[in-house]
This record gives C-alpha cells, sequence and structure tokens, in this order.
C-alpha cells in the first residue's frame, strides 16, 4: 500500500479529497513500482492416466542421418547465466539484504529454473530443425508434444509413442546436437508441471531419459546445459524427485549397471566443476536439491548395533528429518542409529568431492553457488562425519578461508 508523504492541501476535509487534490495537480498519476513478483508455483493440473486412444506400439523411426542439415540461423540457445531463485524475501526494517535470492524466509525450498524456458520458442526452432525429415505419425508425435507442452494440454497425451518418437531422435547421434537441445530444453518445461512424472514412469524399460544424461561428459556444453536443467526442473514435485533419486540398479548394457541416482549425481557434479557459468548454476542447484531432501536410512537401536545383535531385530526403513540426524549426530544419547544406504552414501561422497574441487579451484565463487555448496556440505556432514573430513584432505581445501 502506498502511503502518501505529502501533508494534506489546505481546505481539504479527509485524506480521499487530499489524494484527489494531490492527482490534480500533477495531471498523471504516478505508477508504483511493485516489487517483482515471486515466481509463480506448477499449477496443479492433474494427471490422466487415461490411455490415449489409437495408439500403435512403436513409432517407425523413418529418421536418416543425412535428413538434417546443418543448425539454421537463430536456433542456438541462449545461455542465461546465473538464473536466480525466485523466493521471496521478508526485508528487516533498517537492514540491508544482499541482492542474491536465498532459501531462509519460506525455509529450505528446492530450486528450480522456469524463467529460463520459452516452451513456445524452443518449439518453434525444434519443428524447423526437423522440417522435411518426418513421416506422417512421427508429424503426430511432434504435435502431440505442442499440444502438452504449448498449449497446455493434459499428460493423457504424453504416450508411448511420443516417448518412442523422442528415443529415437536421442539415440541418433549423427543428427544435428541442436535438436537433442532443444528436446530437453522442452522437457525441462515439461518437468515444471506436477503430472509429466507418468511420462517419466513410461521409460521404465528403454530408459531413453536417463541413458542419454549418462554420456554426459560426452555431450557439447548446449546439450550438457539442456539436460541439467531437465533433471533439476524434476525436483519440482515430488514423484519426479523420486524418480532422479530411484536407486535400484538397472542395466546399461550386458556387462554395466547403473541407477537413477547415480546418473543424476554424476550430472550435478560434472555441471558443478565446469567452466560454464550456467552450468555451475545447474549443478550446485541438483547438489543442494539432492541435500535438502530428507535422507532415507535404517533405524537401529544402538544396543543392537553389534554384529550379534543386528540379525534378531526388525529394521524399520524410511526417510528421516534433518532435526533427528542432527540431534542423533551431536548429543551421543540417542536410542536409536540411523544407518543411510550405501548407494545414498556414494552419491553423497561423489557430491562433496565435487564441491570441495569447486572452492577449491575457484577463486572469486559466485555468493549464491557458495553458499549452496556450504549448506549441502553441512547436511551430507551429518551423515558421513568422517568420511567428509577424508574427502577435504584428499582434495585439500581450505574452508576456514570462507568462515571468517
Amino acid at each position: 500500500t502506498l502511503k502518501a508523504a505529502k501533508t494534506l492541501t489546505p481546505g481539504t476535509r479527509n485524506r480521499s479529497e487530499a489524494a484527489n487534490s494531490v492527482k490534480s495537480k500533477s495531471g498523471v498519476a504516478k505508477s508504483v513500482v511493485a516489487p517483482k513478483p515471486v515466481a509463480k508455483s506448477v499449477a496443479n493440473t492433474g494427471a490422466h492416466t487415461t490411455t490415449k486412444p489409437n495408439t500403435s506400439n512403436r513409432v517407425q523411426k523413418s529418421i536418416s542421418s543425412n535428413s538434417v542439415e546443418n543448425t539454421k540461423p537463430g536456433t542456438k540457445s541462449p545461455d542465461v547465466e546465473f538464473s536466480k531463485m525466485s523466493l521471496s524475501i521478508s526485508k528487516p526494517f533498517g537492514v540491508s539484504l544482499p541482492s542474491f535470492s536465498r532459501q531462509i524466509s519460506q525455509g529450505d525450498q528446492l530450486i528450480t529454473f522456469k524463467d529460463t524456458l520459452n516452451p513456445k520458442t524452443d518449439f518453434d526452432q525444434l519443428s524447423r530443425l526437423l522440417d522435411g525429415s518426418l513421416d506422417e505419425k512421427e508429424k503426430q508425435c511432434l504435435n502431440d508434444l505442442k499440444e502438452y507442452l504449448v498449449k497446455k494440454e493434459d499428460a493423457w497425451i504424453l504416450d508411448q509413442k511420443l516417448l518412442n518418437f523422442i528415443g529415437g531422435l536421442l539415440e541418433h547421434r549423427s543428427l544435428n546436437s541442436e535438436i537433442r537441445v532443444k528436446l530437453f530444453r522442452l522437457m525441462a518445461a515439461g518437468a515444471l508441471r506436477d503430472d509429466f512424472w507418468s511420462f517419466l514412469q513410461m521409460d521404465r524399460k528403454e530408459r531413453h531419459l536417463m541413458k542419454y544424461p549418462n554420456d554426459f561428459e560426452d555431450l557439447t556444453v548446449e546439450e550438457q546445459k539442456a539436460v541439467a536443467l531437465f533433471l533439476c526442473n524434476n525436483f519440482s514435485s515430488s514423484k519426479g524427485a523420486e524418480w532422479l533419486l530411484y536407486g535400484s540398479p538397472w542395466k546399461l548394457d550386458e556387462k554395466l549397471e547403473t541407477s537413477n541416482v547415480k546418473i543424476t549425481s554424476k550430472v550435478a557434479a560434472y555441471s558443478l566443476v565446469s567452466y560454464t557459468p550456467s552450468l555451475q548454476d545447474y549443478g550446485s542447484a541438483m547438489i543442494y536439491n539432492i541435500a535438502m531432501k530428507e535422507a532415507k536410512a535404517l533405524a537401529v537401536p544402538v544396543a543392537k548395533y553389534t554384529e550379534e545383535g543386528l540379525p534378531t531385530v526388525q529394521l524399520d526403513y524410511g526417510s528421516v528429518s534433518d532435526k533427528d540426524i542432527m540431534s542423533n549426530s551431536t548429543n551421543g544419547l540417542s536410542e536409536t542409529k540411523f544407518v543411510t544406504l550405501k548407494v545414498y552414501n556414494d552419491v553423497a561422497v561423489e557430491l562433496c568431492m565435487a564441491m570441495l574441487k569447486f572452492i577449491k579451484k575457484t577463486k572469486n565463487p559466485n555468493e549464491e553457488i557458495l553458499y549452496r555448496c556450504v549448506k549441502s556440505l553441512l547436511k551430507f556432514s551429518l551423515i558421513l562425519k568422517q568420511d567428509l573430513l577424508s574427502c577435504i584432505a584428499m582434495v585439500q581445501t581450505d574452508l576456514e578461508q570462507f568462515l571468517t
């Protein structure tokens, strides 16, 4: 509400008349500059699980290695550096807050990047890149993608045909890399919707949406940015986050196994230690999101935490709040010991190593990225304890310089 600082003009009988008098003298009502609005949370569109009519089992991949020419002018995605988190901050009276946004006034909220994306522009550029190379079925799949992302159709339109179409484009590495960039930017926009998780669940067999990020170190910088953005935005929903942190192993080929959480951790770590500012932004946000999620652990009675006692007790596995972990780690009086799974510990160690390397090699780190790293290290220290000290010794990072 705007409070008028001017005194009432003589002869006015109330505040309303005084305000009218001030306005009439200036001739033009002054516009009030309102604070920049907080990025709106993704609207619940409600996932529909009904199957799209007349779907075939598989899309015929008619795209050949010569079907797409070089990138057309104007199709390269812009590099948005250091996207801010769009979280509202209440400013105490007389205190000047820093220019960047932190997760302080609304708790530790997860970070996503909505303002970085423009689905309509990305779709138009993808259409131009694929112009003349698709058959009728593939054109329909492309149109379905537009209906969902641009025209805001419900999730029922995301079917197996569309997933196979996207998988075909991702597997044809001879195609213009900008095609894959636009695809992942579009899916990053879709990941911000609550009903997108149903599309992720369709990919349990072929793993198209995880196999491609697994080759992260071999991708172009633009592809890396699109992949990191896609994975980070999946933290916008609880089911999307569960998909990212799914720990059960699956086979890449006959000899190699991996899991969703390992690939997510890999992308986050590579992004943070890269020399691309926007990748550092996305990578630190992913690590922060992983750290802020409640860890899942086995609750083990301290009295039974022995080789003889463990087989005799029934262990409960579930989410553990940071408060419980912190209490268990500090007072030493708890009757219960929380034991996290090995896959979570391995991921935590990998991410801690990446953060320590980033802090060591970066002379003047972006303050917001540094904040995310320190906050994440604090969370992981409650779980890793001695392992984190070993990581610090291995990387030889001096953390005291940031605490003075």
